[in-house]
């Protein structure tokens, strides 16, 4: 006889099965938390070294680096240290090509901190998107006003993605130098870049001086079988063998992981069944093989 457990678990299955559920995240930042594995000891690291340091995230193509600054973002918007109050400003330049540095960290901490300032009436508004002069105004009035409503010394925090989208000849740090000294407000950065590009501009500006590197390495093999297994917990099974061969195929990167992950699940779906096995797996990695250029686990 089928105790209470076991048959929500085969409503919860059935359920599944007809939603097609599959919850891994491919292609996209992870912003859910309970999605997001193997990287709390360097959340942890980084939000230690904000404390005096500026921070430099390096690390292959589709290693995480973009999910990890939304994550830290997550961390520092309800972060207390007791002095400061910080507010993490996310800025993604491959969203904005064709922005200058300053301008758009510049137009990015306004979109942020304006909801966060109760308005009186007082604010001067007026200034187009296109005056630069104007948005900086706002900007140092925004700083202010903010200083004086929460009675507390402004930290802000910049997560900065793709910034060698600006090219070696925007001499970026020097530029965040400038914007960090002498402001109304602590400033820290956490800027994600990939390693080549972070290593060159290191020999070119010696402002990186500033910055402590942080490497994201793949996943450990315990992390990577979280993310294999945690997400469908409950609901799917795995085959250990399935598991090993997705951690081994993947090489421990969370991107190609999710990948197998999400292509073994629809597999197993189109079959039916709550349970992915080796089959899943081996199919998801022959779609990998037959798949256009650029759409398998390319890392570029």
């Amino acid at each position: 006889m089928i105790g209470v457990a076991g048959l929500a678990g085969w409503i919860r299955r059935r359920r599944a099965l007809r939603r097609r559920f599959n919850p891994y995240v491919v292609g996209t930042p992870v912003f859910d938390r309970a999605l997001f594995f193997g990287r709390e000891a360097l959340i942890r690291r980084t939000l230690g070294l904000l404390e005096r340091r500026h921070v430099s995230l390096t690390g292959e193509r589709r290693i995480g680096k973009t999910s990890l600054l939304h994550q830290l973002r997550a961390a520092l918007a309800g972060r207390d240290d007791g002095v400061h109050e910080t507010v993490p400003v996310f800025v993604d330049f491959e969203s904005l090509p064709d922005a200058g540095l300053l301008e758009s960290l510049v137009e990015e901490t306004v979109e942020v901190l304006a909801p966060l300032v109760p308005d009186r009436g007082e604010r001067k508004r007026g200034t187009e998107r296109g005056d630069a002069a104007g948005r900086f105004r706002r900007y140092e009035g925004l700083l202010e006003e903010f200083v004086c409503w929460k009675r507390r010394p402004l930290r802000l925090v910049y997560l900065i993605d793709e910034i060698e989208v600006l090219g070696d000849s925007a001499s970026p740090c020097r530029t965040l130098a400038a914007l960090g000294v002498g402001g109304r407000a602590q400033v820290r950065f956490v800027v994600a870049s990939a390693r080549r590009w972070a290593e060159a501009q290191r020999g070119r500006e010696p402002e990186w001086e500033m910055f402590e590197q942080s490497e994201l390495p793949p996943l450990s093999a315990q992390a990577g079988e979280a993310l294999v297994r945690d997400p469908v917990r409950g609901v799917f099974d795995y085959e250990a063998a399935a598991v090993s061969t997705i951690l081994e195929r993947s090489e421990l990167r969370p991107y190609r992981i999710q990948k197998l992950c999400a292509r073994a699940v629809d597999h197993m779906l189109d079959e039916g069944r709550s349970v992915i096995r080796q089959g899943d797996v081996d199919a998801a990695d022959r779609w990998r093989a037959d798949a256009p250029a650029g759409e398998a686990f390319s890392d570029a």
